[in-house]
Order: C-alpha cells, then structure tokens, then sequence
C-alpha cells in the first residue's frame, strides 16, 4: 500500500523496495548521470542509457536530468527548469500526484539527490531515495532485468517552493551574513581550488576555488563507502554540526 503523503519516508531499504515491487502506485526511476573530461579538459555529462540498458530495478525507468529535467539554452548544465517542463516530463514517465517515487543510481548518489530535491522544489513530496542505491541492490543479489516497462502518462500538478532555492542574491546576502553558511559539497581538492574542473561550455571563462567564506562538506562523504547506504544519522549530524550548521539561520549548499 503507498504511504500516505506526509508517512513518505526519506529513504528506503532494498528489502522494502523488492516487496513493493509491483505496488501500482509505485514509480521507480534510475537515475544515473555519465561524467567524464574531454580532450579540451570540460566536464561533460550525458544521462546513463549505457548502465539502463545493461541491467536495472524491476519497472524502474530511466531519468534524464540532463536535458528532460534541465532549463534548455541555459548555459550552465542541470538548470532548474521550470515547474510546466518538469512536470510534463515526469507525467510522460507516469507519474501522478498520488504516486510514491522511488530514486536510484549506478554511480554518486548526488545525482539521485538531486532528482529527489526537484521533486520537492515543484511541490511533491511522496519521493524517495533507495538506501544504497544500484549498489545495494545488484551486491544482495535482488531481481535485475533490462526490460523497459510499458507505463501509462499521469497527471502531476506541479507547484513551486522558493524556500527550497537560492539565487545569486541570496548568496551574496549570504556571504555577508555571519548568521548563515554556505555549503560546498563538492570534494575537497575542488574546494580548496588545487583542482580546477572546467564545468562550463568550450571556451567559457572558469576559474578554480570556492564562494568566500563557505565551509566544505563532501556529498560523497555522507555514505558508506563500502556500502553505499547513508552514514547513521547521530554521524551525519556530528559532520554538520561541526560545521556550524544548527546555529545558522540559514544554510544554502552547492
């Protein structure tokens, strides 16, 4: 039986997922991102067709948040586009607004975050992240198959929470506010600007280093290495604790 909306959790296991397998209010969507440097030293990205069609969840369809559930024309790459485009997307992949969305990846869960973050941004909550990820699922041994499901359109209401972005200004207010902290998620070497990753199109001026005066936190380094899954919730609150983040008034993450 689907959650109700506000008994949605955040995360759930690999045991739960393959018992609702079949549940037909369930949508589960892979979410893997394929990353790599070119010869002109850009970051590139392109949605995971390739880890898709090798193997997947049971009924899991592939996300495109590359260009589906990105801004077109933007300059900068994962754009958030509008609450219309999202939702258009999205109900092609069917889902509604009673839907319970279960998220994946192959690779860095940041991608998978980053779809459930969306999902929250244009007013759904009934989404989850799978603990572990592809990870878990293919190391236990679970159901995998490389059938594509055939699933009907939905019919998604799309809302807006601006709560949930930040734009320059408020990073700039930011940067001013001692009662607020930025935070970097990426890695440390980024960060620190030792390494330079040229994010934008050919050509495009890009410079190492971090915004003034954020703090650096590793999205990776919130999950078990060998495993995948989160870290237990009392070490994820001492790695942002020492941070500063549950005096602050506000936090803003990139």
């Amino acid at each position: 039986m689907n959650p109700p909306m506000n008994q949605t959790p955040l995360l759930v296991d690999t045991g739960w997922l393959e018992a609702h397998l079949h549940d037909p209010a369930l949508r589960i969507f892979d979410c893997s991102v394929r990353r790599w440097i070119d010869d002109a030293g850009v970051y590139r990205v392109a949605r995971g067709d390739e880890d898709y069609r090798e193997g997947h969840i049971p009924n899991a369809q592939l996300l495109d948040l590359v260009e589906d559930l990105s801004a077109p024309g933007s300059p900068l790459r994962f754009t958030l586009p509008t609450p219309e485009r999202f939702a258009r997307a999205v109900e092609a992949l069917g889902v509604s607004d009673d839907s319970h969305v279960v998220l994946y990846g192959t690779g860095d869960v940041q991608y998978t975050t980053r779809a459930w973050w969306m999902f929250r941004v244009f007013g759904f909550d009934r989404v989850s992240v799978l603990d572990g990820g592809w990870q878990a699922w293919s190391a236990e041994g679970r159901p995998v198959t490389t059938d594509v499901p055939r699933i009907s359109p939905g019919r998604f209401t799309p809302g807006y929470r601006p709560t949930l972005v930040a734009h320059r200004a408020d990073v700039l207010a930011a940067m001013e506010d001692p009662g607020a902290c930025l935070i970097n998620a990426l890695a440390p070497d980024i960060h620190a600007g030792t390494t330079h990753v040229h994010y934008g199109p050919a050509g495009a001026t890009s410079r190492p280093g971090r915004i003034p005066g954020s703090v650096n936190l590793w999205a990776l380094d919130l999950v078990d290495k060998a495993t995948n899954r989160f870290l237990p919730l009392a070490q994820l609150q001492a790695k942002f604790a020492a941070l500063g983040v549950a005096g602050a008034g506000s936090v803003i993450t990139y």
